[in-house]
């Protein structure tokens, strides 16, 4: 069956931080004693991980971003839907790509999302950022029979980083572009939900040996 919204399970685990993940979790307040919805090991572990450096990478104020044809200087840039962003990045090593993005849904739907990625005059690849939602709390409702009833769900509010999904591949994989050294333009167009970004990379697939 092909995922469409990624979930994952409550995880409770006081105490648990990684460096270097700008993650942590939510936590409420209650007689001075903190309940998780989920944790940052949580969130870690959800992501995708590498190892590898990115060949590029830029906060959104600094990576030349153009929000619906003007020009962007805030820390973050809003990308409701039917909104476009462009911005360039450049190649210095011919080889496969794969882009990635800081990034937090606002007012989710339950459903997948669908950004369209276009490279200069490509055609556009219809792709999706995950989701990862969270039961809207720690505590659980039960019917009249004690069988707990299914919690509300809501995504989290942290930002979170993973790679555009390419949304026609049977198995959600990362977008790849195979390039020659050069300068590429980037356009989003938000689809199905609306987008925060705060950051974008780019890594370089490493072939297996």
């Amino acid at each position: 069956m092909q995922r469409l919204i990624r979930t994952t399970a409550v995880v409770l685990i006081a105490g648990i931080l990684f460096s270097g993940v700008p993650l942590f979790a939510n936590a409420e307040e209650e007689n001075n004693n903190p309940k998780q919805r989920y944790s940052a090991l949580a969130i870690h572990n959800w992501q995708k991980q590498t190892k590898e450096e990115p060949v590029w990478s830029a906060v959104v104020s600094d990576a030349g971003i153009f929000h619906n044809g003007k020009a962007v200087s805030e820390e973050t840039v809003l990308l409701n839907e039917k909104d476009e962003l462009t911005f360039s990045v450049i190649v210095n090593e011919a080889g496969k790509y794969r882009l990635s993005a800081e990034y937090r849904v606002k007012n989710p739907k339950s459903i997948s999302s669908q950004i369209s990625l276009t490279v200069g005059e490509g055609e556009p690849v219809i792709s999706s950022l995950p989701i990862l939602w969270s039961d809207e709390s720690s505590e659980y409702a039960r019917d009249r029979y004690g069988n707990d009833l299914l919690p509300k769900q809501i995504a989290v509010e942290e930002f979170v980083c993973d790679y555009f999904e390419d949304s026609n591949s049977l198995n959600l994989e990362p977008v790849t572009f195979e390039w020659a050294p050069g300068e590429y333009e980037i356009n989003l167009t938000a689809k199905i939900q609306n987008f925060e970004f705060r950051k974008f990379s780019l890594y370089k697939v490493t072939e297996p040996e």
